[in-house]
């Protein structure tokens, strides 16, 4: 991958190539996209990094096993903040690094990538490699891991919105701090919402009607205000190309076969009568 402009702080220091080999997972984490759009109006940097310690510590309680690797990347106000408590001075797997500018945080971490990752004098890490991010500059980023490394995850977050892009190229996605069933829900929820099926003011709503844990099969009903089954066909899209997509997801992240009723028509159905 080409060297990127830069238009952030220096990456981590004393930092090489060769002792990255001595971890067994490497995170690389956008921690200003896993927590979304802030929404203070007053003491802005102090609320907003009170949230970024409150989702960095979770992250650390849930993937810390003792010999990871964190790369954290926020914008440089807020990690150079006497609040923010992940600075990495004290901690030799913790490393916080300042970014400033349009998409500083994500080309800081694209760059580490490159630097730690795809050097080609580097030899190719053989430990886990998570993501925490839904912004699409990944992608290639992403190709490139899975053509090397089958132990990559994607973290997204219940707070931002996962595009096609990130869907289509992560071969295992995590919602980060939502267990099943309710991680499942969101990751359908998110795909109507890039459908244009859920719009946010048609009462869309998700819920389990079985599921089958020794098949691997798993029905939801969807229901929602669709005057002239607008929402339907924009669900289903035409010749059911993202019911397919969909399903190829579940099947993907979850290790489970989905059917869905859509305001109690059954889609599995529909497409069946629509093919013959």
């Amino acid at each position: 991958m080409a060297q990127l402009q830069r238009d952030f702080l220096a990456l981590i220091p004393n930092f090489t190539k060769e002792n990255i080999q001595k971890f067994n997972s490497i995170h690389f984490i956008d921690a200003e996209n896993m927590i979304g759009k802030p929404t203070f109006k007053t003491n802005f940097v102090k609320r907003y990094v009170r949230e970024l310690n409150s989702f960095i510590s979770q992250y650390l309680d849930i993937y810390n096993d003792e010999n990871s690797l964190f790369i954290i990347s926020a914008g440089r106000n807020f990690i150079a903040s006497s609040f923010y408590q992940y600075k990495g001075l004290e901690k030799k797997n913790i490393y916080s690094i300042p970014s400033y500018g349009k998409d500083g945080a994500d080309l800081v971490l694209v760059e580490a990538l490159i630097k730690y990752l795809f050097s080609t004098d580097l030899i190719k890490f053989p430990g886990k490699i998570y993501i925490a991010s839904s912004d699409k500059k990944f992608v290639k980023p992403i190709n490139e891991i899975q053509s090397f490394s089958k132990n990559f995850f994607l973290i997204i977050s219940a707070k931002g919105n996962t595009g096609k892009y990130m869907l289509n190229t992560a071969n295992f996605i995590k919602v980060f701090g939502l267990n099943f069933p309710d991680n499942l829900i969101y990751f359908v929820n998110n795909f109507a919402m890039i459908t244009g099926a859920n719009d946010e003011k048609n009462f869309f709503n998700i819920a389990i009607k079985d599921l089958d844990e020794i098949n691997q099969k798993v029905a939801i009903s969807i229901t929602c205000e669709d005057e002239d089954e607008k929402f339907y066909n924009r669900f289903i899209d035409e010749e059911f190309r993202n019911i397919s997509l969909l399903e190829s997801y579940i099947l993907r992240n979850f290790g489970l076969s989905i059917s869905i009723d859509f305001n109690d028509k059954d889609i599995s159905l529909n497409r069946l009568e629509s093919s013959s």
